[in-house]
Order: C-alpha cells, then structure tokens, then sequence
C-alpha cells in the first residue's frame, strides 16, 4: 500500500482483461465501444427510454465519463433503460449465441444441448485433449458444457429485437456474462 500512488489501481474491463476491440476485428456485426462513447451516441442523443414509461431518460446528472466515479447510479439507469437479462447466471447455464436470428437457430442450439444431455460428458474426458477451435459447434459445445451446466444462456429473439441488452453484473443476485473458469 506504501507504492500505491505509484502504482496502477485502475483497470478497465474492455482493455485490460477482455481484449473486446479484438474480437470485433475478427466478428463482423460485434462493435465494441467504451461506457462513454455509448452514453454519448445512444443516451445523450434520446435513444434510451425508460421500460415501463416509454419516456426519454438521459443518465444521471448527464454524465457520460464514469471513470473514477460511482458506478452505482449509472448501472441502476442501464436497468431502467435496457433489456436486462436476469436469469444468464454462470453457474446454472453458458452463454449461447444463434448461427443467425429466428427462432429455428435457437432451435438449433438447444437440439444440441439435448443431444449432449443424453451423454453428458464429464470434463477430464478433455484434460489435455481440448476440442479443435474449427470442430463442430456439437463438439465444441460438448466441451463447454462438460461437468460444469446443464443448461444454456441463449441470447434469444427478445434480445436480438431490443435496442439495447445490458448483461449486467450484480453479485447478489448471481448475475453475469462473463466470469473466471476456476
């Protein structure tokens, strides 16, 4: 604690532990833009409104630079203005993301979901022997789903029609995208 102003205390989920902007050079159609730019281009322009009232709402205090700040005011706005899944919880399920939109490419990922439970693998059959990154996406999900969920996170047609998906992350209620292996 004696070096802490010398050192680096803060550290951005995009560029520091994700490299997000890397996966959208790679996935044409995922855009990856900061908290800021966001608020910026969808808030502070009256894109976002409330669920219930339908009515315009811009963030707390107009602010779009939350760096440094509270963050609490800001995710409360987010969840009054977004699509916020609630049951995408890492311990019960894995995210899943259709080929394409429609039902019938949901379809597709929970057939295959069922098609694993009738031999669901455990996860040292992959010790050492992970799954080609081109295999099959049955294959690939076999390995994913091996003795961790029985269940998936499907981002479904309510998502693919929203404006706007906020997965947010709020421990008390076990909620998340993204989370550690271990």
């Amino acid at each position: 604690r004696k070096d802490r102003d010398k050192q680096r205390v803060h550290f951005s989920f995009k560029d520091d532990f994700y490299h997000m902007e890397q996966i959208s050079y790679e996935h044409a159609g995922l855009d990856i833009i900061s908290t800021e730019e966001f608020l910026k281009a969808e808030a502070m322009t009256g894109r976002l409104r409330n669920k219930t009232s339908g009515e315009v709402i811009f963030p707390p205090n107009n602010r779009t630079d939350w760096d440094g700040m509270d963050p609490k005011p800001l995710k409360e706005y987010l969840r009054d203005v977004t699509l916020t899944p609630l049951t995408w919880q890492p311990d019960s399920c894995i995210a899943a993301f259709p080929s394409d939109d429609g039902p019938e490419h949901t379809r597709e990922l929970t057939d295959m979901l069922e098609e694993i439970k009738k031999d669901f693998p455990g996860y040292r059959k992959y010790k050492d022997r992970p799954t080609d990154v081109n295999a099959e996406p049955l294959e690939r999900l076999k390995e994913a789903v091996a003795g961790r969920v029985k269940d998936l996170c499907i981002y479904d047609e309510e998502m693919q029609a929203a404006d706007v998906v906020h997965f947010m992350c709020y421990h008390k209620m076990r909620v998340r995208l993204l989370t550690h292996f271990y």
